[in-house]
C-alpha cells in the first residue's frame, strides 16, 4: 500500500502557535463543560491563536464546535467567533442557535473575554432549546 510520510513541524511553526499565559490561565479556569483544543488546521503568523471549542453538557443537545480566533494582543482585543454559518444551517434548531448567538454577541461589550463568548454560546443553545419546547 502507499506509505504515509509524517512531516515534522518546524520549530518556528510551534513558536507561532504559543498560547499566551493569560489565555492558558483563562482556559484552565473554564467550566468543565467547555472542551478547548488548538485548531490544527490553522497556522497563523499574526500571533492569533485559533481554538476549537466543544460543549459537553449533558443537559444540552450536541451542536457543532465553535471556532474562535484569539488575537495576539488578547485581552486588549476581543476573541472573534469564526462564524461557520453553514455548520449551523443544517436544521431549524441550529439556525435558531446561530440567530441567538449572533444577536447575543451584539450585546457583549466591545472588549469581552473567551469565557464570556463561550457562556454566550451556551446561553444561545439553552435559549434555542426553550423556544423549541
Amino acid at each position: 500500500g502507499p506509505s504515509i510520510t509524517s512531516r515534522k513541524r518546524k520549530p518556528d511553526e510551534d513558536e507561532r502557535q504559543t498560547i499566551p499565559n493569560i489565555l492558558q490561565g483563562e482556559v484552565a479556569r473554564l467550566d468543565m463543560k467547555f472542551l478547548i483544543s488548538l485548531d490544527p488546521s490553522f497556522c497563523s503568523n499574526t500571533g492569533a491563536v485559533h481554538l476549537v471549542c466543544k460543549l459537553d453538557d449533558k443537559n444540552l443537545p450536541s451542536v457543532p464546535p465553535l471556532q474562535l480566533s484569539v488575537p495576539a494582543d488578547y485581552p486588549d482585543q476581543s476573541p472573534h467567533w469564526a462564524d461557520e454559518g453553514e455548520q449551523y444551517g443544517a436544521n431549524s434548531f441550529l439556525q435558531t442557535v446561530h440567530k441567538n448567538m449572533t444577536s447575543k454577541l451584539l450585546q457583549l461589550p466591545d472588549k469581552h473575554s473567551v469565557t464570556e463568548l463561550l457562556n454566550t454560546w451556551a446561553q444561545s443553545i439553552r435559549q434555542a432549546c426553550l423556544s423549541a419546547a
